[in-house]
């Protein structure tokens, strides 16, 4: 057998459907004995209805081979029985859709690179859930009796903004800011996460003894059941819950990339779990987020303003009265 062999697909009856492939990652699984969150390539594949066709996982990224393989055990139908061949195959990437296309082609499959529907990737992210059903996901914003689709919609503006300044890259390792909204207003302690490639966001605590704890911790459930601190988090569209999706889609709020979906959400206190932002959270990050795009688009990585202590104030978005935003790096206690 050749390398991409197109013969058991030539071997098969054709039919005039359209399936859907994706390689995503999973959800975070927590590792009680290593405290550390695991993820691991999944590749699924689907038909238009969102019935499950294929569905593999393992520890290292797919290779173009094994991707191959996995269509050849549908089509051939030593897996799930199928035994036929689709009209054509949807990608959502495209460097993949590229490198299987002459070999699709060959077996008579038109390969499409497109973004999936609505209906496709939320059952494509029904059928990943399913397989993960020890990963709790963020409440659902929409849901909430006071929810605003005003002010959610300038949060996730200014969330995607932030994520395409990448602040990561230029604020030196997990460097706490302190941040004061109004500037008059108790401080919080925001420290941008993202330096060591794994998880990209804001982690933002309401104290500075809350953030020494979260720096002393070696027990990430402890932690969780002694301080709460307010999240948000960039990842792929598997950690909303599906009527934020929907939202999200219906309102055409932004998005920076399909691996930045903004969640958000409160980590911890008395049910060690993850729990809604409260209102007063949202509003606070309504105005601070657009300040710290601000604040980060001012100040690129390298910039020498990060070899010293500074502060700023950045006019806030807020909806009354003019404020300020007052941002100091690094946050200290009693600063």
């Amino acid at each position: 057998m050749t390398r991409f062999d197109a013969n058991p697909f030539l071997q098969q009856p054709q039919s005039q459907a359209d399936w859907y492939l994706s390689l995503r990652m999973s959800h975070a699984r927590l590792d009680v004995e290593t405290g550390t969150l695991q993820r691991q390539h999944v590749l699924l594949l689907v038909d238009e209805q969102g019935n499950r066709l294929s569905h593999r996982v393992q520890a290292s990224p797919f290779s173009l081979e094994q991707v191959w393989e996995a269509l050849t055990a549908v089509i051939a139908g030593s897996e799930n029985g199928l035994g036929v061949r689709p009209r054509r195959l949807h990608f959502e990437q495209a460097e993949l859709m590229l490198a299987l296309s002459p070999h699709l082609q060959a077996a008579g499959i038109q390969a499409v690179n497109q973004v999936h529907s609505a209906d496709i990737e939320r059952a494509l992210v029904a059928l990943e859930r399913s397989f993960s059903p020890l990963v709790l996901l963020p409440p659902a914003l929409v849901t909430a009796p006071s929810f605003d689709p005003e002010l959610q919609g300038r949060i996730y503006a200014a969330a995607a903004a932030l994520y395409k300044l990448a602040p990561w890259r230029a604020i030196p390792g997990e460097t706490p800011l302190e941040v004061r909204y109004p500037e008059d207003n108790a401080a919080r302690w925001v420290v941008v996460m993202g330096s060591g490639g794994d998880a990209f966001g804001l982690s933002i605590n309401d104290s500075w003894i809350d953030l020494e704890r979260m720096y002393a911790s070696s027990d990430p459930l402890e932690l969780a059941r002694s301080v709460s601190w307010l999240a948000l988090t960039f990842d792929t569209a598997e950690y909303l819950a599906f009527e934020d999706l929907d939202a999200i889609r219906e309102h055409n709020w932004p998005v920076a990339h399909e691996s930045a979906y903004p969640a958000l959400y409160r980590v911890g206190g008395a049910q060690a779990d993850l729990q809604a932002p409260t209102q007063a959270d949202l509003h606070w990050l309504a105005g601070v987020l657009p300040a710290l795009v601000q604040y980060f688009s001012a100040r690129p990585p390298g910039d020498k303003c990060w070899r010293a202590p500074h502060e700023s104030r950045v006019p806030a978005a807020a909806h009354s009265q003019p404020a300020q935003v007052l941002i100091r790096y690094p946050g200290l206690e009693n600063s």
